[in-house]
């Protein structure tokens, strides 16, 4: 398995299923930790942001690139 598929895995599957799998607190406690791995989505957040911060003022970049992978993980974990 080469890491581009790996990492999706990761990030699409089995992140988002060990929240599924358990009650919804718990695994949003779990996906909220998980949001602050500055490596999960790195890609997709740092594009994010560059589109929002042109629209938006950013005071703390770091919390809202881990709001955003947060949100990520919730809409994975709902598929």
């Amino acid at each position: 398995m080469n890491i581009a598929r790996a990492r999706t895995l990761r990030e699409s599957i089995l992140i988002p299923a060990s929240a599924a799998l358990v009650p919804w607190t718990t695994g949003f406690r779990r996906l909220a930790w998980r949001a602050k791995d500055e490596d999960l989505y790195r890609e997709a957040c740092d594009a994010a942001y560059t589109g929002a911060k042109d629209f938006f003022a950013i005071e703390d970049p770091d919390d809202w690139k881990r709001r955003h992978r947060l949100v990520r993980l919730v809409d994975h974990c709902d598929l």
